[in-house]
């Protein structure tokens, strides 16, 4: 799923061409599905993550979400940021796995794209002319939001507060800076686009067209068969 930082700028970068009424709570909706509870399934839960075509491949539940938050979603950027950050994980699986051609089962490959994140983070700061706005209310915890998942809040605000901060451990490892131009820049017009039918009361991410695989490809099976994995 892509990084904190990359959900921000792309939060960034829509407002700067579409109508946000609210930015910080638009802001706050687009990084909440990351507020992991450590000692919990997270991003199953917080993700809406379930699984489709007979248990062969995984979505997010995108329709429970618009008819549960319908109201909310004409009019409550927080949840309308929160829909686009499901929207935004699809469009980078696709990204990274079938344009790209990630393979993570590699041992140390997953840890190795999390380094890139933070190696990214200083250049997308710097590049879409970010800062920590991130603001929480403190009745937020009301929110119909907080029956999917129980955020964690503060956690969130240190772990982004830490995206802001220099980081130069190792060297980019496969998420280069232009991919994240381009993922960001790709995500950023399928939110328009979604946006746009949203406000004409319809949709144009169907979350079983945009389902990925539950278990590996056969080549990738094949070689963790072949290295005995």
């Amino acid at each position: 799923m892509a990084s904190r930082i990359m959900h921000f700028a792309i939060a960034n970068e829509l407002q700067k061409q579409v109508n946000i009424k609210d930015p910080q709570r638009f802001c706050l909706g687009i990084l909440l599905p990351d507020a992991y509870v450590h000692s919990i399934q997270a991003a199953t839960d917080s993700h809406l993550k379930y699984t489709v075509a007979d248990g062969q491949k995984k979505t997010y539940r995108l329709q429970w979400f618009r008819e549960t938050y319908a109201q909310q979603l004409q009019n409550d950027d927080l949840y309308l940021g929160y829909y686009l950050h499901l929207i935004q994980d699809m469009v980078f699986r696709r990204f990274v796995y079938d344009m790209h051609n990630w393979d993570p089962y590699p041992q140390g490959n997953i840890e190795r794209l999390h380094n890139d994140y933070k190696l990214l983070n200083d250049y997308l700061v710097k590049q879409y002319t970010l800062c920590n706005t991130l603001r929480v209310p403190d009745d937020v915890h009301k929110e119909a939001l907080f029956s999917i998942y129980p955020f964690d809040l503060p956690q969130l605000q240190t772990d982004f507060a830490a995206d802001f901060e220099p980081y130069c451990e190792g060297e980019i490892f496969f998420f280069t800076h232009k991919m994240a131009d381009e993922y960001i820049a790709m995500a950023t017009q399928h939110c328009i686009a979604e946006m746009q039918a949203l406000q004409a009361g319809g949709f144009t991410f169907d979350e079983e067209q945009w389902a990925w695989d539950k278990n590996p490809p056969k080549k990738l099976l094949k070689d963790l068969l072949r290295k005995g994995r």
